[in-house]
């Protein structure tokens, strides 16, 4: 993880003392330690790069000029003059040419930050079991619910299964079936079916019975 911290400040290089640019280095050091922390890291574990952004006078873009190996624990007036060079050679590299005869200044301060984060290693989580059919013993309990109704032809026909959970579990419990009773009703209404006379009545949806006029009719009237 990378952070880069700016002050910006446009001030001849040769106007800058060691003491003052050691101080701004140091605010924006603390700055970064402060926001580290935060995130739950420590600023010992980070490498910290000083680094000048140059330029010529009067010159419409600058240099990234890294202070590194110029000093060891505050910069001095010798590392400050040793940036200078820094910066004529990689102006060389850069453009092709180093104006070495003209002042330099000094348009911010750079502070980057290097953090080693570990590696994010994902974790396999085993999948939830399914609630309707699976479920641990002495937590949640599901029901399946069965109603028989009468189709008007003599048999029972079942409706389609319910299932219902009760709250006493995260999402389980042992399924149960709760139709025995309602299969035994079944089963009998299937054996009067299959009686000869009460089937055949059942056949056509109907019964016969007696027209009762004809019951009080005198025979031979």
């Amino acid at each position: 993880m990378v952070h880069d911290y700016i002050r910006s400040e446009l001030r001849p290089l040769a106007e800058i003392t060691a003491d003052h640019a050691e101080d701004i280095f140091r605010q924006l050091e603390r700055k970064a330690g402060d926001e580290l922390a935060a995130e739950g890291m420590s600023a010992a574990d980070a490498r910290f790069a000083r680094e000048l952004d140059l330029r010529y006078t009067g010159q419409g873009y600058e240099l990234r000029t890294p202070l590194e190996g110029l000093f060891a624990d505050r910069l001095t007036a010798v590392a400050l003059a040793a940036a200078r060079d820094r910066f004529d050679e990689r102006h060389a590299r850069s453009h092709g040419h180093a104006a070495k005869e003209r002042p330099v200044e000094v348009v911010s301060y750079r502070l980057r930050v290097r953090v080693a984060v570990p590696k994010y290693e994902p974790r396999e989580v085993a999948a939830a079991p399914s609630p309707r059919f699976v479920a641990n013993r002495g937590q949640g309990q599901a029901r399946r619910v069965v109603r028989w109704t009468d189709d008007r032809r003599g048999a029972l026909r079942a409706r389609p299964a319910r299932y219902r959970r009760d709250d006493r579990g995260a999402g389980s419990g042992r399924a149960v079936r709760r139709h025995n009773r309602h299969s035994a009703r079944l089963e009998r209404a299937s054996r009067r079916l299959r009686q000869p006379d009460h089937g055949k009545a059942h056949e056509h949806g109907c019964h016969h019975h007696p027209d009762p006029a004809q019951q009080d009719r005198e025979p031979g009237r």
